[in-house]
């Protein structure tokens, strides 16, 4: 003969089931709703109970009364007045919630554990830094984080969606062309004794799916790591991975410059120092020399994309070589030689630096008033011989608007045809400059 024996629910017994909002976010704050599901599992209907959560592993709870009514066999949200502090990047919180009930029969159910993990931004793939990047204008980023570690320090390559891990820094990007380059340097540093090697990596897709490895840089050194040239072959979005190898804190600065397949990345001159403005949608160079340059005999050092090269007057030009006249605008062809053959026209305008030249050269020997000026501009020299001395007046934009001889030490200017504007004066004697700046109201 056999018996069977039956269990019987409690006659009071409330659970706490399960946390009901995400295990994994970005973006933590300091004031995050907390929400448990609580569950009748007794014979009665329960009310007027305590809730609780904790954040310090049980040491301490924060406690409410859970009023409404909660019949056999239901299940009911409290959602917590009070609020949780979770707003450290890449921390992971464990909090506890507890329901406590006077006569509750079955107390291992009363309390759950739950991880909650603060991504920061760039954590993962589908959570990324989003880079904006326009042509030949560098993103930069600063971080101090800890990744996760993987071996691309040591690994001479890589191609499979396993070796990304969760922690990696994710920067994410679309290009517009059919083909693009990347640029992408990486400086990092470690504190420690211990020289783990930092890399970079480009790709087409997040490593959930299959993906493909445009470039990687290993580490140059122990700190560094630089992409040069990644080919960007379709126009869509990418990925720029930043990695280390094991699981130790670093800083890093990050500069990532997307580039066509014919435009200058750099244009400057040899010895010289110069600024450089490139404007890539009217595929111009304005490059300021300073003042008194000879603009006859400039030898140009640029950098273009990977397969370029630069033309002129049908002839091949290398960088830092050849030696050219820069006096007026000259046109330069950068050439792709795979594929098509893309073939653009760059103008090159070359400039001197007039108004650094005046900050430089402000000297006592010329009264100009007044200044501001309507009409007449008096000029009154003092110990300069009249007789060889020339005057120039200069838009700020450095063209010549006015030359003119000074014929005594008091001399007037009209200037009621001028535009409204600032200029300046230069006085030139024997090699000597005088400058002064007025504006034209």
């Amino acid at each position: 003969m056999g018996w069977t024996i039956q269990s019987q629910a409690a006659d009071h017994d409330l659970s706490i089931s399960r946390w009901l909002l995400q295990q994994s976010a970005g973006d933590l704050g300091d004031a995050e709703t907390v929400r448990f599901e609580i569950e009748n599992l007794g014979l009665n209907e329960e009310s007027n109970f305590t809730v609780a959560f904790s954040l310090d592993g049980g040491n301490t709870f924060i406690e409410e009364t859970y009023t409404s009514a909660v019949p056999v066999g239901a299940k009911r949200t409290h959602t917590f007045t009070a609020k949780a502090n979770l707003s450290t990047d890449g921390a992971t919180y464990v909090i506890i919630g507890k329901v406590s009930l006077v006569g509750d029969e079955d107390t291992s159910n009363d309390q759950i554990e739950v991880s909650v993990v603060n991504k920061m931004i760039g954590d993962d793939c589908d959570d990324p830094f989003i880079m904006d990047l326009a042509r030949g204008v560098a993103f930069t980023d600063t971080r101090d984080i800890t990744p996760f570690g993987d071996d691309y320090g040591y690994n001479s390559g890589w191609g499979a969606p396993n070796y990304l891990q969760d922690r990696e820094v994710f920067y994410q990007f679309q290009t517009t062309a059919q083909t693009s380059y990347l640029d992408v340097v990486l400086n990092s540093n470690y504190p420690g004794s211990f020289s783990p090697k930092v890399a970079v990596h480009v790709i087409n897709a997040c490593p959930s799916v299959s993906f493909t490895t445009a470039s990687s840089g290993y580490g140059i050194g122990n700190f560094d790591a630089e992409v040069k040239n990644a080919y960007l072959y379709y126009a869509q979005t990418y990925y720029v991975v930043v990695s280390k190898w094991e699981t130790y804190n670093f800083t890093y600065d990050l500069k990532v410059t997307l580039y066509e397949q014919t435009d200058f990345k750099s244009f400057e001159f040899k010895d010289l120092t110069s600024s450089t403005t490139i404007d890539y949608d009217n595929h111009s160079i304005m490059v300021t020399v300073p003042y008194g340059t000879n603009l006859s005999t400039l030898t140009p050092v640029f950098e273009t994309p990977a397969y370029a090269d630069v033309w002129k007057d049908g002839a091949i030009q290398a960088s830092g070589i050849e030696v050219i006249d820069f006096s007026s605008p000259v046109t330069f062809s950068v050439i792709q030689n795979i594929g098509a053959g893309l073939s653009q026209d760059w103008s090159i305008t070359v400039q001197e630096d007039v108004a650094n030249n005046i900050a430089q050269s402000d000297l006592d020997d010329i009264t100009i008033s007044p200044n501001p000026v309507t009409d007449i501009l008096n000029i009154e020299l003092s110990s300069i011989d009249n007789t060889t001395a020339k005057a120039s007046i200069i838009n700020c934009a450095g063209s010549l608007v006015q030359e003119f001889k000074l014929s005594s030490s008091e001399n007037q200017i009209n200037l009621s045809s001028y535009s409204p504007g600032l200029y300046f004066i230069l006085i030139e004697r024997n090699g000597k400059q005088i400058i002064k700046k007025f504006i034209k109201k």
